[in-house]
């Protein structure tokens, strides 16, 4: 089935709009802006790893989408059941019989050798997901600092996925500055998980990987190699004026 990577794609969106809705009108431990946040999180996640599985076809995509039904897998345990969480438990478990199931693998392609890094790849991903982590470890209200990191983790995300790369130097240096701010509002649990996401993400921002996925290494530029005048094609030696010999005829 050729389109199965396009209906995967729309059951994995669907499987978070609906969590989204059940976050926001349903019942459950986040409160009304949390809630906002990690819904609309999800639907952002879900969009890009369904655009890479419609369009890259990588391995990679399938592997988010992996994680990211076993994070919507575990909302069933915390929201109440209602009609929106039947609705979105369903879905996800209809995307999780897909994506994991040996028809959807074989549609799927390893990177060339030239692909983008292993760190950049999880760094543009654990960028995307930090503002959903901020809704997560502040349950009931996102203070100021945890709005600035989820703000400032979005604009990074996005920088980085268009190769700017100052982006990259924000995320080594403001990322961990406003993150350990952030956590310190939170309670032991919750910054301690904030404090560490952020921490992971500062380190692969610093790897040389990470900056290589925006500024690719210069060419180095290759020594000359000699070629003996008998390999060389004639109409060659004769622009360049010489023999058979290699040296330099003399003027008629």
């Amino acid at each position: 089935m050729k389109r199965l990577p396009i209906v995967l794609a729309a059951v994995i969106v669907g499987a978070a709009a609906s969590w989204a809705l059940s976050l926001n009108f349903g019942a459950g431990p986040l409160g009304e802006l949390p809630a906002l946040l990690l819904g609309a999180d999800l639907l952002i996640v879900a969009t890009v790893i369904a655009i890479g599985m419609v369009l890259s076809h990588g391995v990679w995509a399938r592997r988010s989408a992996l994680g990211l039904l076993a994070f919507l897998v575990a909302l069933a345990f915390v929201q109440a059941p209602d009609l929106w969480w039947s609705v979105a438990l369903a879905t996800t478990c209809a995307a999780a019989i897909g994506v994991a199931g040996p028809w959807l693998k074989s549609r799927l392609r390893e990177p060339p050798a030239a692909r983008l890094p292993t760190q950049a790849t999880i760094l543009a991903l654990g960028l995307l997901t930090l503002p959903g982590l901020v809704a997560v470890c502040g349950p009931k209200r996102i203070t100021a600092t945890g709005w600035l990191l989820a703000g400032l983790a979005a604009a990074c995300a996005w920088g980085y996925a268009r190769a700017l790369p100052g982006f990259v130097w924000v995320t080594r240096l403001a990322l961990p500055v406003v993150g350990v701010a952030a956590a310190v509002g939170l309670g032991w649990i919750g910054g301690i998980v904030l404090g560490g996401a952020v921490g992971a993400l500062t380190l692969l921002a610093w790897s040389r990987e990470a900056m290589m996925a925006v500024i690719p290494p210069a060419a180095r530029r290759a020594k000359p190699v000699p070629i003996p005048p008998e390999l060389v094609p004639r109409e060659v030696l004769d622009a360049a004026g010489v023999d058979e010999r290699g040296q330099r005829r003399a003027d008629g």
